[in-house]
């Protein structure tokens, strides 16, 4: 499932440096608080939701698609 994406519905100084911390830290560990966090950004800025399970959103410039995350915490 993929949308595209324009201009954000709202955004301040404090999203911007959430949303770019959020990436630094799952590059060391991907956990469900920063999954949850970063899907909560997703919905707050252009109002897409997240179905439960261990879903993400991820962006390639002009197109938001959802995906699953299988086998995440596994060593």
């Amino acid at each position: 499932m993929s949308f595209p994406i324009s201009t954000p519905r709202f955004m301040d100084g404090s999203l911007t440096h959430l949303a770019g911390l959020i990436p630094v830290y799952m590059a060391d560990k991907v956990t469900d608080d920063l999954v949850d966090a970063e899907n909560g950004l997703w919905k707050i800025l252009h109002g897409l939701t997240t179905p439960p399970g261990n879903f993400k959103w991820v962006w390639d410039l002009r197109w938001s698609t959802l995906i699953e995350l299988l086998n995440w915490g596994v060593a």
